[in-house]
């Protein structure tokens, strides 16, 4: 067997199995995490577990809520 017909059946099989790899189902569904990975993350509760700066406490900024959309 030549260089270059090795080459091709190492191609041909590589993409055989990465055709074969993408054909497999999983073994069950995939579902998300019913759990909150962002506390309060729409705001809902008001600014409880926001913070300003990533919590630098040489920061003098402040969160105020208001009624502006």
């Amino acid at each position: 067997m030549t260089m270059t017909a090795r080459r091709r059946v190492g191609a041909l099989t590589a993409v055989g199995a990465l055709i074969a790899a993408g054909l497999v189902a999983p073994a069950s569904p995939v579902y998300a995490d019913d759990s909150d990975l962002v506390v309060n993350g729409g705001f809902e509760a008001g600014l409880d577990g926001w913070f300003v700066n990533n919590g630098n406490a040489t920061d003098s900024a402040t969160l105020t809520p208001t009624d502006d959309a």
